[in-house]
């Protein structure tokens, strides 16, 4: 019987993360992963404090990956968890392991008392769409910006 496994990413699993962060970026048309990003992944990946990266497996290979941080909400005077990227390499989606990355965060938010988790996905990516009010999220109708800071 195949198996799916969703763990805490550890610091010998960043050359596994690397490609897939890589196609991630591809998928949502974004800029390529830097070497400076590359190089403190590592970092990233050891702290568990503010930030936590789970890795999805099947059959022992990775196949996903998603990434959480701590935020706050200012209007509700709290902190909330941030899901920064969910991604599942394209030929292996549709088996669970979406939802397991997903309730991964759930249950990291509920352990750090939390009781708001957030993020947010491309307007024309219609299957996380889908695949997010499913699981009875809702969305709202906000533009996010950034500008880099030299």
């Amino acid at each position: 019987m195949t198996e799916l496994n969703v763990r805490a990413a550890e610091v010998e699993d960043v050359p596994a993360l690397l490609p897939l962060m890589d196609a991630h970026a591809r998928y949502e048309n974004a800029a390529a992963i830097t070497n400076d990003a590359k190089q403190r992944l590592p970092a990233l990946v050891r702290e568990k404090r503010d930030n936590w990266i789970f890795l999805l497996q099947f059959e022992g290979a990775a196949i996903g990956y998603a990434a959480f941080n701590l935020a706050t909400s200012t209007w509700r005077s709290e902190r909330y968890l941030h899901m920064d990227c969910l991604y599942i390499d394209e030929s292996c989606r549709g088996k669970g392991g979406g939802k397991l990355l997903f309730d991964a965060g759930m249950h990291l938010a509920h352990s750090l008392g939390m009781s708001v988790m957030e993020w947010q996905t491309p307007a024309n990516n219609h299957g996380a769409i889908r695949f997010y009010e499913r699981l009875g999220a809702q969305h709202k109708e906000k533009l996010r910006f950034s500008v880099a800071i030299n």
